[in-house]
């Protein structure tokens, strides 16, 4: 047997390689590598979640008022360590919760990034590393606490002070509520209390049919629940973004194989014999079950569904858009205020069959 051993170092790595060989008829060699490298880190740390750990913390001044003499912003720091609070600290400071105003174009990033963002009701999350409270007022202008953006990454205050302007609208009553009254409300934005609504009808359509009306959405669609909002801006391929997914949450999430078992496939017919689509279907099951409100849901659903067609399913026609709204073909919408005007429909009509299944 022989034995050969070769070492070799430097200051970030220790090898040493043996070959052994023997006087055997097979298998005789055996060879080895036993060593460590030491890989050195960068001199600067490179990773958010650390530097923000480690850093000197910074951070940025917000426009919270208007000077009543000069008419110019007034700005002052997010640190909360320098902000008044509950507790007597800094009276002569802002309050850690005095209302700060943005243009919605600040949720842009987050709605957009749903792999790494959430915006569920009132709240916006990165991973597990940090979340802000927030809501929207009737000005559409997106409203958090100086003190809150003091807790989220000088990068991050940097990124919504591009969007910060001066107070416009005041602070919506059920996000006032929540926060400053400790009172537990079910909603603060109404395109994300459609999935609580939705929820609920499942809810009283199971317990009393043993059937759920809405499917859940699918593995790829789960992200649209974040990403669902009204416009951010007065955009129609925002709109038709947002009449895609609110279908997709309504509509194509309608159960019509539940229906199918309940309802006799004859009454599911039109009159040349053709199966009827899912709304039509539903509202047959209304019937069936002579629920009186059902009505008002098929409305709406047939209005957002009809929207979708003349704007995203075909060839894109505001005529024909604004002739299914009943209104003067040459109408300049509103995107943003057409919307609101859906999603509070829906909203109010879910509620509605909520309230009669009671």
């Amino acid at each position: 047997m022989r034995n050969i051993q070769e070492h070799r170092s430097k200051d970030f790595y220790n090898i040493l390689y043996s070959l052994n060989k023997y006087e055997f008829d097979d298998f005789n060699a055996l060879a080895s590598i036993i060593g460590k490298t030491v890989i050195k880190p960068y001199k600067e740390c490179q990773h958010n979640s650390l530097k923000f750990l480690i850093e000197d913390e910074k951070f940025e001044e917000f426009i919270y008022d208007i000077d009543k003499d000069t008419g110019k912003p007034v700005t002052f720091t997010c640190d909360e360590n320098k902000l008044a609070n509950y507790f007597g600290a800094n009276l002569e400071a802002p309050h850690f919760l005095t209302p700060v105003f943005f243009n919605k174009a600040v949720l842009n990033k987050y709605k957009t990034d749903t792999s790494n963002y959430t915006i569920s009701d009132g709240l916006i999350r990165y991973l597990d590393e940090w979340d802000i409270p927030f809501t929207i007022n009737e000005e559409d202008k997106v409203v958090v606490w100086l003190g809150d953006l003091g807790r989220i990454p000088y990068n991050e205050q940097k990124y919504w002070r591009t969007e910060n302007i001066p107070p416009q609208g005041n602070i919506e009553k059920n996000f006032w509520k929540q926060q400053i009254e400790a009172t537990f409300i079910d909603n603060i934005l109404p395109e994300k209390w459609i999935f609580t609504l939705i929820d609920k009808v499942n809810d009283k359509f199971d317990k009393r049919y043993n059937i759920i009306i809405f499917n859940p959405l699918s593995e790829a669609d789960k992200l649209i629940k974040s990403a669902f909002m009204t416009p951010v801006t007065n955009n129609i391929d925002e709109f038709k973004e947002f009449l895609i997914q609110l279908c997709k949450i309504t509509v194509e999430s309608i159960n019509k194989k539940a229906i199918q078992k309940y309802v006799d496939s004859d009454k599911l017919k039109d009159e040349q014999g053709q199966t009827l689509g899912s709304i039509g279907q539903l509202e047959i099951l209304f019937k069936e079950l002579n629920i009186i409100s059902g009505n008002k849901l098929i409305d709406i659903l047939r209005l957002v569904y009809n929207s979708r067609n003349k704007l995203s399913g075909h060839t894109a026609s505001i005529k024909a858009y604004n002739k299914l709204w009943r209104r003067e073909e040459n109408y300049s919408p509103n995107w943003i205020t057409d919307s609101k005007i859906l999603i509070s429909s829906v909203n109010d009509a879910l509620n509605d069959l909520i309230e009669e299944l009671r």
